[in-house]
């Protein structure tokens, strides 16, 4: 077939030609996966790929997982065996490397999703008005082996009634395939959990580094979202597509839920979110931000989430950067010129 036999129809990108790639990290949980893949496999959007990331589980967890794997037989499904125990956010980007989605979702081994997961999360990163690193969900709660326990994890919908908003995000929702957009600048806790998330696989590939923080085993989807949230902010689809999944051998989130307003999270759970972020924003200005980042975007993003004190030390090593960002202070002048460490007169 020659350039001028081929029709428009065989050119031009369609939305069910897009290949997602679902990011599985799983650490003796054997007993919960087997649901989370049929979740996957009974999605509507069927141009996915699965890769499931064992990090050097016990033998009587791998050799289940394997059996699982093998007794699904879907080609799309892969995994693959860590030789030793790298944490869950080495996981992730070692997944990552395995793949080839333009987009990447992640899901936790004991979380579900609904079957228009995939096709929704997706109608919202294609909307025609604006892209953003990464788009998330709402999300239900539901008890491993039990019933479902709510149908809300971020309270959205409760704020936006509250700010007399609900209409108008339902009519955004509706039109264009997402509720709100988040700039990056925007501060706060925003998202559910793991299983919520929609990333461009672009951002994850700037998150990637040879090491990650020592106590981030469990934080991968902080460090994920925090980071793509401050390279372009966050896209979010008031409608709930996935499931979290609680139990007793939850290692963050409680076993308990009775209120929107408790703490969900483990009483022994540390939260290192604060410490994340300090660390993957380091990751960005190390990756050469700027040939990425218009300056005045990542200037007013530095200034709203850090502290004076905290600036001047995010970019005590970074000299240039603090020059370039300095000659783009525009408005923000003033502040800027308080939070940036001292310029040294060149040699």
């Amino acid at each position: 077939m020659n350039e001028n036999e081929i029709s428009r129809s065989d050119v031009t990108p369609q939305v069910q030609d897009v290949l997602v790639t679902i990011i599985i990290t799983h650490y003796n949980y054997s007993e919960f996966v087997e649901a989370a893949l049929n979740s996957v496999i009974a999605q509507d959007h069927k141009k996915f790929e699965c890769i499931i990331v064992d990090d050097c589980s016990e033998k009587i967890h791998l050799k289940r997982l394997r059996k699982i794997v093998g007794v699904l037989g879907d080609e799309r499904i892969k995994l693959i065996e860590l030789p030793k125990n790298k944490g869950q956010t080495n996981a992730v980007f070692e997944g990552l490397h395995h793949s080839s989605g333009e987009f990447v979702a992640l899901l936790d081994p004991d979380d579900l999703y609904e079957a228009s997961f995939l096709g929704k999360m997706l109608k919202c990163h294609l909307n025609p008005c604006i892209y953003a690193p990464v788009a998330a969900c709402e999300m239900g709660v539901f008890r491993v082996g039990g019933a479902a326990l709510s149908r809300s994890y971020v309270g959205f919908k409760r704020e936006a009634i509250a700010n007399n908003e609900l209409p108008r995000l339902e009519a955004s929702l509706y039109d264009f395939g997402f509720s709100k957009y988040y700039p990056p600048e925007t501060i706060g806790w925003l998202w559910a959990t793991t299983s919520s998330l929609m990333f461009r696989r672009d951002s994850l590939e700037i998150l990637r580094r040879k090491s990650y923080m020592k106590d981030m085993k469990i934080c991968a989807d902080t460090y994920c979202v925090i980071g793509a949230h401050l390279l372009g902010g966050t896209l979010f689809l008031d409608e709930q597509l996935s499931w979290r999944g609680i139990h007793k051998g939850n290692a963050v989130e409680s076993d308990q839920h009775f209120s929107s307003y408790q703490m969900r999270h483990q009483p022994n759970f540390v939260d290192l979110s604060a410490a994340i972020k300090t660390f993957v924003t380091k990751t960005i200005l190390e990756y050469d931000c700027l040939k990425h980042l218009k300056p005045e975007r990542l200037l007013k993003t530095l200034t709203s989430h850090f502290s004076k004190s905290e600036l001047q030390e995010l970019l005590a090593d970074q000299q240039q950067l603090a020059i370039t960002l300095l000659t783009h202070a525009t408005s923000l002048e003033r502040q800027v010129k308080a939070a940036l460490p001292p310029i040294k007169p060149a040699m």
